[in-house]
């Protein structure tokens, strides 16, 4: 097999791997749940990406995403704060006019 390209060989292997793996199922196509056999199949194909050396890759914009996520946190804890100053001072009797004005 002298047209055997390094590609083909990991397809092969994989492959092979994956329907060993399904073979060992135990799942009743009838009685078990559609949840139960998506669970199997994925345990499977993760085994078969560990024998590929498959590893997940952080996206591009995982830092921009992750400055938002940040921000946004920020953003909650702050009106956290406020919203909690403004229940304060709605149970002492005080005057609320320039609290509702800050949540904004």
């Amino acid at each position: 097999m002298e047209d055997l390209s390094a590609k083909v060989f990991r397809t092969y292997n994989a492959s092979i791997t994956l329907q060993n793996e399904l073979a060992k199922s135990e799942i009743d196509p009838d009685k078990d749940t559609v949840e139960t056999k998506v669970k199997f199949y994925e345990d499977c194909n993760r085994k078969v990406a560990i024998l590929c050396n498959h590893q997940k890759s952080v996206p591009k914009t995982h830092e921009e995403s992750m400055a938002k996520a940040r921000q946004l946190i920020v953003e909650k804890q702050d009106k956290m704060k406020k919203l909690e100053q403004l229940l304060k001072a709605f149970k002492s009797g005080k005057e609320l006019k320039g609290f509702l004005k800050t949540l904004s």
